[in-house]
């Protein structure tokens, strides 16, 4: 949660603070900052962490109305986009109805994307802020082609994905993402102390934006410093959500075969399948950690279905917020029960 506030507090530092110098200098009109929406696809995290930054820049006092309705057929950001550049009001944003750029997970229309948008910013100027949602986003948008505002946020590990250079300087004065360091590796630490297993299941794409979706690295440092070994099923995920499910269920049943705990991370396929994802026979009974499910707030465990595994469950996430890890649409997509 704290990295999120951090989010809406240089956003209303940039909207007001700045604008209210150059006022006072030059007893002009405050000026009101457009913004566009920057992901790589769809994506159930996306839509949540929407919604609570248009409720947290409602309860600043930047836009009118921060209610946005999130869709319960789709995991499109679409619909909400369009519904704050209607409805949102008040003087400081304007979120800009052709200001929405979502590449679908197409590798081509995410390089059309980034084209067009820089194209646009030099050409026309008419672009004060970037929301730039995911690991794709982010890398496109963190770039000195540019010098507008930036705010990465839904990224596993920002620094390993390349989008900041470090977690003291992003490297860029107008690039901006979320981070929260050692998150991870402390609910790996926590998940081995409970459920003692030797082998750890990870699913991920090998590619670099995938090891980043996953913090791989936090990951392999972990099993490093526990002695544990990693068992690793790499696949596609980060394509349309039938098929990034799909891929994942094939590796859950491999590593249920392989391993003798599975941690799930973030990547497309676990979404409005999460029960699908959890299901004993796609992970052999295995002890997991899954990303949490928004919706309605419900959680998935380890073995949900056993009395004291449920207590263990209920241990266990007891454990991880002990150790700093807050709840709920700001966390971003981290596996966490």
């Amino acid at each position: 949660m704290k990295r999120f506030r951090l989010s809406l507090i240089l956003i209303l530092a940039l909207v007001t603070g700045c604008c209210a110098a150059a006022s006072a200098a030059q007893a002009a009109p405050l000026k009101k900052w457009r913004a566009v929406y920057v992901e790589g696809g769809g994506y159930t995290d996306y839509q949540q962490i929407l919604a609570a930054t248009a409720q947290g820049l409602a309860k600043l006092g930047l836009i009118e109305h921060g209610d946005v309705p999130i869709p319960t057929d789709a995991d499109d950001t679409r619909p909400m986009w369009d519904w704050l550049a209607e409805h949102a009001g008040g003087e400081r944003i304007e979120f800009l109805k052709d200001g929405y750029y979502s590449a679908g997970w197409d590798e081509k229309r995410r390089a059309e994307n980034k084209k067009a948008l820089l194209r646009r910013i030099r050409e026309r100027g008419d672009v004060d802020m970037i929301f730039a949602y995911g690991t794709w986003a982010g890398l496109d948008m963190a770039t000195d082609e540019h010098s507008v505002p930036v705010f990465s946020m839904s990224v596993t590990d920002a620094v390993q994905a390349g989008i900041v250079k470090s977690v003291e300087d992003s490297g860029l004065d107008h690039v901006h993402a979320q981070l929260e360091p050692a998150r991870y590796k402390r609910q790996i630490t926590v998940f081995h102390d409970i459920f003692k297993f030797k082998k750890l299941g990870v699913p991920y794409e090998d590619t670099p934006e995938g090891r980043s979706d996953v913090a791989l690295a936090s990951i392999e440092e972990a099993a490093q410093e526990l002695g544990i070994e990693l068992v690793r099923c790499t696949t596609t995920l980060n394509v349309q959500a039938d098929q990034s499910f799909a891929n994942l269920r094939q590796c859950l049943a491999t590593l249920a075969r392989t391993s003798d705990a599975i941690y799930i991370t973030t990547n497309s396929g676990v979404q409005e399948q999460d029960e699908g994802t959890a299901s004993a026979d796609h992970r052999g009974g295995r002890p997991f950690l899954l990303p949490e499910r928004h919706r309605g707030n419900q959680t998935r465990g380890a073995h949900e279905s056993r009395p004291e595994q449920l207590r263990q469950r209920r241990h266990l996430r007891g454990r991880i917020r002990g150790q700093g890890h807050g709840r709920g649409p700001a966390t971003g997509c981290g596996a966490g029960l």
